[in-house]
């Protein structure tokens, strides 16, 4: 069975819709934003269709994207050899778009299965697309051994796929051993070494669960060693995880349900014995709503948050997403006693600099109490768009606290005695256990809005 349809086969191409909706949209209206709408969904369900090329250089280059189009051209010109399609792939990697990179990578690697760089690559783009087992069986293809990089991830994959335990403990020994010998030259030890020292905690906490859930809190703790409080998860219809796995994908929240995840930290906190003596707000007017009301709930004094000041012991840094924490990440690497890093929203789609100890909610877009955006009316059930909150930050937190708490049975049913059983193995609880840069790799798919 082929992989990709030749162009010399006379089965049309499910991309002959879309590329005829590109040409629609650059003839009609001349949309080449559009066109390359429809040129993205052709090149996902077959990158082996020629005509996509030339219309995606020609869209490119109406918008002034001279590079990019140079590269579809080159890609058109070479159709039979790799390295253009690799060569493509790699800048939307370089750019941030996995998606868009995972079919030039595809076609790159139908034509050379055992080059390892085009099989590395691959596997981080889809990894990243939530499909860790594809880029194990691409990189288990070639000599992966031959480069750090191509056998580091392909046991990343190989974790994430619940795989090869026995063959990614000894890379992790064989690697350990090399950095101590000096078989691992010096400007890249201490790299080597963080690498080795997040697979094996991972690693670790996979064997701490067991068998762990195709469910986000599960693979969450073995990824980051980091917990979440709140869930889109009906797992009783099989709602929650037929979508995003427990993560939210679009929530407009109210003071009721914002105040529940409040009184969860605190609850969290204390039964897992990391109460704090002081909160600290990042920087943004979000963050300082979501700080002073946390120190509400704790009955503790609250301070804006500095490089200076977060690092420390018995500090609970409170931010109202993960991206919020840019600024003082540096500061919060290494965990200080009693010290925790807390996140209202984790965003699950964007890479961060930092991964919070514990978050309110996983969620691509999730709409505050006090922010504009849609929300449903609760009389006509239709959505209305709301206008900002303009009061002082002190006022919004104290009046999320005058409303009733939305209750969660699960927190102390499920969620809460699943951490205490691991609690050993949080981030934050153990010396020098560093905190770690946040990746889209998971192997729970879920839906989303580009």
């Amino acid at each position: 069975m082929r992989l990709f349809r030749r162009s010399s086969d006379d089965t049309p191409s499910p991309a002959a819709e879309h590329e005829a909706a590109a040409r629609a949209a650059l003839r009609g209206d001349s949309d080449p934003r559009a066109a390359l709408g429809h040129l993205r969904s052709g090149f996902a369900v077959d990158p082996a269709h020629r005509t996509l090329y030339a219309l995606a250089a020609e869209s490119l280059r109406q918008l002034g994207g001279e590079n990019e189009a140079l590269l579809f051209e080159q890609a058109l010109a070479r159709f039979d050899t790799y390295q253009p399609f690799f060569e493509l792939g790699y800048h939307f990697i370089e750019v941030g778009n996995d998606a868009l990179a995972v079919p030039f990578l595809e076609r790159a690697h139908a034509l050379a299965p055992t080059d390892v760089p085009t099989a590395t690559e691959l596997a981080l783009a889809v990894t990243a697309q939530f499909r860790p087992c594809r880029g194990r069986e691409v990189l288990a293809k070639t000599n992966y051994t031959s480069s750090f990089s191509a056998a580091y991830q392909y046991h990343w994959c190989s974790l994430l796929c619940e795989k090869g335990e026995a063959e990614t403990a000894e890379f992790i020994d064989g690697g350990r051993n090399a950095v101590r010998t000096g078989g691992v030259p010096a400007q890249w030890a201490s790299e080597v070494t963080v690498m080795l020292d997040k697979l094996d905690a991972c690693r670790e906490r996979m064997q701490a669960i067991g068998k762990p859930e195709p469910f986000v809190r599960d693979w969450h703790f073995i990824q980051y060693g980091a917990a979440v409080l709140d869930f889109f998860d009906e797992r009783s219809a099989e709602e929650g995880l037929s979508v995003a796995g427990g993560r939210y994908v679009y929530q407009s929240s109210d003071a009721a349900s914002l105040y529940g995840i409040l009184e969860r930290l605190g609850r969290f906190l204390e039964i897992l014995q990391r109460r704090p003596a002081q909160v600290l707000y990042v920087a943004d007017r979000d963050s300082e709503i979501v700080g002073r009301a946390v120190a509400a709930v704790l009955g503790l004094p609250v301070d804006v948050a500095t490089a200076e000041n977060v690092a420390g012991p018995h500090r609970l840094i409170v931010a109202s997403d993960n991206h919020a924490l840019a600024d003082i990440a540096e500061a919060l690497l290494i965990p200080h006693e009693a010290q925790t890093v807390f996140s209202l929203v984790m965003d699950w789609l964007e890479p961060g600099v930092l991964t919070p100890d514990i978050s309110g909610v996983m969620a691509q877009h999730f709409v505050l109490p006090w922010q504009s955006g849609l929300r449903i009316d609760p009389d006509t059930r239709q959505a209305v768009r709301t206008e900002p909150d303009t009061r002082p930050a002190a006022e919004i937190a104290a009046e999320l606290l005058s409303a009733e708490p939305t209750p969660d049975p699960r927190f102390e049913r499920e969620t809460l005695p699943f951490y205490q059983r691991l609690r050993t193995l949080l981030k934050g609880v153990r010396e020098g256990d560093r905190r770690l840069r946040f990746s889209r790799d998971s192997p729970v798919p879920g839906a989303y809005f580009m």
